[in-house]
């Protein structure tokens, strides 16, 4: 990937820019065969179809995920920042969920995130 698909450094204004940049590279690649192959990716990828698995139903979550208790103050710690969350759920073990541009913290049994203010 970082050699076909990274190189050169792809630059953009925004993540939707460079996500159209990427994904465009990516189907540049289909066409290319790589050295001492006799086709190219997108053939190789129809051939090995039949073989791969289905996907799960359910996707997987993109985030980072860790258990942690709720401090004194109504904080919760990841790395070296501190996100607010309610005042009831001080003592409690919380989940939190840090995803690349939000962060949601959820308490056991309450059925939702609660607000992680940054």
């Amino acid at each position: 990937m970082r050699r076909n698909i990274l190189t050169p450094v792809p630059h953009a204004d925004d993540w939707e820019q460079l996500n159209d940049l990427l994904w465009q590279r990516c189907q540049d690649y289909r066409q290319h065969t790589p050295g001492g192959r006799r086709q190219t990716v997108a053939a190789a990828y129809e051939q090995e179809r039949p073989c791969l698995l289905p996907l799960p139903a359910k996707p997987s979550e993109t985030c980072r995920v860790q258990t942690c208790r709720v401090r004194p103050e109504a904080l919760v710690r990841l790395d070296n920042n501190h996100y607010s969350v309610p005042s009831r759920w001080v003592g409690q073990w919380v989940t939190v969920k840090a995803y690349p541009f939000r962060v949601e913290v959820w308490a056991r049994g309450k059925g939702g995130p609660a607000p992680a203010l940054l």
